[in-house]
């Protein structure tokens, strides 16, 4: 091991957490699959577990050398370590052994093949470009071919690709009108890239999105769907429920600001018209000249409008009208009530949200109170009709107890009376 220092000498000078972490490195070697840690847990019972479990891990290899436990390993005896540690290392395996008794797999196979060829290539000697057809390179011994160089490569473009789910799985039911869809109408995932050469990138995009997908929940699963101790479904359900709240509310705030947005363009629209009609009327003063018809309209709107005011009442006369001066600042008196007034509505709007909400509120309350109500009230009946019982099982408890008393004494005398005959007092 590398983390031993140049001063230990002998095994009496290893420590608690080097005798572990030896222990635990020849474990591994030796089982493989073994999770362990390799330092010491700062709390006791971490302590203990792992000295338990290193006690089961090497018993289990065949270890028969007395009472092993944690204590073992955390108070530690040189006789006893020397003991553990030669039979560690009689079971580490050799390489010629590891070698001969290892289990031809899937996976050691296709190593194996990947070594060969890439020896087979590095070994091979150097081609020029031009000697190879599009980066293609055949050989013979052993018979196959490669591609060498950049001049073939492309960029890496992916593609969205639809591949069906859930069909190679017999427990998920898979409704007909989408098996049907799967069966006739969905396309074969070569033909659904618009170029060949993007198949790959597609298929190995869909896929990492997939498996991305995948360790995320088994993430969000561990950290928080296990401390929650819900069923994924019931996790779930409650976690759409939370983002779908969220929606609802982000929309709420949006419509609100929207809503405040319209009410400041409503005033500016409504000052915009304002100013609009003072520019008429300051214009309309000014006299231009125009067609014949021009001037025939204006008088019969003259006329019109005389009509009208003589039905209203009596005209004003031209002495009592205000000047432009006067106009413009009783219209700007009108803007300002106009503002204040919806001020004053938006505050009054305001204050009514407040009340609604205190009132939902005070509701809630009461409603929680009612229900304290109702469980003390069914509780006290339920004592009640307990008590009532027992009241009516126990009528007039003094002269029953007496009756009692009476009953007991004679029943006594008869017993006295029957045990002790005079023939038992003198004898047969």
């Amino acid at each position: 091991m590398d983390d031993v220092e140049d001063d230990i000498q002998s095994l009496r000078q290893f420590g608690t957490e080097l005798i572990i972490a030896t222990v635990v490195q020849c474990l591994k070697v030796i089982l493989g699959d073994i999770d362990l840690p390799s330092s010491l847990p700062p709390g006791m019972s971490a302590r203990f577990r792992l000295g338990a479990s290193l006690a089961n891990h090497v018993q289990d290899l065949g270890y028969k050398g007395g009472d092993l436990g944690y204590q073992t390993f955390l108070y530690s005896n040189e006789t006893e370590i020397r003991k553990i540690f030669m039979f560690l290392v009689e079971k580490l395996p050799k390489e010629s052994s590891q070698a001969a008794d290892e289990p031809i797999g899937a996976s050691v196979l296709l190593q194996r093949a990947i070594s060969t060829e890439i020896n087979t290539q590095l070994s091979m000697a150097w081609l020029p470009s031009f000697l190879k057809d599009k980066g293609v390179r055949t050989r013979s011994k052993p018979p196959g071919w490669q591609i060498e160089g950049a001049c073939c490569l492309q960029h890496y473009h992916s593609c969205p690709v639809f591949i069906p789910k859930s069909i190679g799985n017999i427990s998920n039911k898979v409704p007909k009108e989408l098996r049907s869809y799967y069966i006739k109408h969905l396309p074969y995932v070569t033909n659904q890239t618009n170029l060949h050469r993007d198949l790959a990138p597609s298929i190995m995009e869909a896929n990492s999105l997939e498996v991305a997908v995948s360790q995320d929940w088994e993430n969000e699963w561990n950290q928080i769907g296990l401390a929650s101790r819900l069923s994924q479904q019931e996790f779930k359900k409650r976690k759409y429920e939370k983002l779908l709240k969220m929606i609802k509310d982000r929309l709420q705030q949006d419509s609100q600001l929207q809503e405040k947005i319209d009410s400041q363009t409503a005033i500016s629209d409504l000052n915009q018209i304002l100013t609009n009609i003072e520019t008429q009327n300051k214009t309309g003063n000014v006299k231009t000249k125009g067609s014949r018809f021009a001037h025939t309209e204006k008088l019969q709107y003259a006329k019109d409008e005389e009509k009208t005011m003589s039905q209203i009442g009596p005209a004003v006369p031209e002495k009592d009208k205000d000047t432009e001066e006067e106009l413009e600042k009783k219209r700007k008196e009108e803007v300002d009530s106009l503002r204040t007034e919806l001020s004053s509505i938006t505050a009054g709007l305001e204050k009514l949200e407040l009340e609604v909400k205190k009132f939902s509120t005070g509701r809630q309350e009461m409603e929680e109170e009612m229900a304290s109500q109702k469980k003390s009230i069914e509780e006290k009946n339920a004592a009640y009709k307990v008590k009532k019982r027992t009241l009516d099982l126990l009528p007039e408890a003094e002269a029953n107890i007496e009756k009692l008393q009476v009953l007991e004494k004679s029943f006594l005398k008869q017993y006295l009376c029957s045990s002790f005959r005079p023939c038992d007092l003198y004898g047969r």
